[in-house]
């Protein structure tokens, strides 16, 4: 699924990329007869009342690693586990809670972005 928008994408629900199936977010792109702006941003949507704290999310079920999910050109490695301080194995933050998961940028060591 590709999702352009000429200034914002707004996630304000669950969206599910199973299967086969890749998730690729454009910001500040000229479509229809809207003109691109510089500044366009990805937001999900925060509801402090649900259980995960997010109403709006993009789930990999079962899934994870390379070639899922792609932001304005820049491909990100999705995580479903940070493992634990006892996993030596883990190159993935292994003193964060085990029960997070979200995507990680493949060409930098830092963590764009966690739910």
């Amino acid at each position: 699924m590709t999702l352009s928008a000429a200034r914002d994408i707004n996630i304000n629900a669950v969206m599910t990329a199973s299967g086969t199936s890749r998730m690729v977010m454009n910001t500040g792109t000229a479509n229809g007869g809207d003109s691109a702006v510089t500044d366009g941003t990805i937001k999900v949507g925060f509801a402090p009342g649900e259980a995960n704290g997010f109403a709006g999310r993009v789930d990999f079920p079962g899934r994870s690693g390379d070639d899922l999910l792609t932001i304005n050109g820049q491909d990100y490695t999705v995580i479903n586990s940070l493992g634990t301080s006892a996993d030596s194995t883990t190159s993935y933050f292994p003193s964060a809670p085990a029960d997070r998961c979200g995507w990680l940028r493949t060409t930098s060591p830092t963590l764009d972005s966690v739910r």
